[in-house]
């Protein structure tokens, strides 16, 4: 599945950095009105991952908690305020790269 909303394809999610620094942040580009909105921090290092399964969410990675430990958060880019914190993890490097369908 690429960046775009797999059930839909109304929007599409990107990551995004300012001035190369790699403190990449997520946003939501919707099609139909070609708004972006930012759906991280605006702080910490996030690194997109893959959509679930049914195409409702999206998990992906973050410094958010300590600004160094990389984290593994999910959210619905639909809706911003579905974001949480899935594990929290120890160092860097950590990267969601699948779901496993129940």
């Amino acid at each position: 599945m690429g960046p775009y909303h797999p059930q839909d394809g109304d929007y599409l999610v990107f990551q995004k950095d300012v001035g190369g620094g790699e403190w990449y942040q997520l946003f939501r580009y919707d099609i139909a009105t070609g708004n972006s909105t930012l759906l991280t921090d605006g702080k910490s290092r996030n690194l997109l991952g893959p959509w679930s399964s049914g195409g409702e969410s999206l998990a992906y990675a973050s410094t958010r908690r300590t600004g160094q430990d990389t984290d593994l958060w999910v959210m619905n880019p639909a809706d911003p305020k579905t974001d949480h914190l899935l594990t929290q993890l120890k160092g860097g490097g950590w990267s969601p790269e699948d779901w496993v369908a129940r």
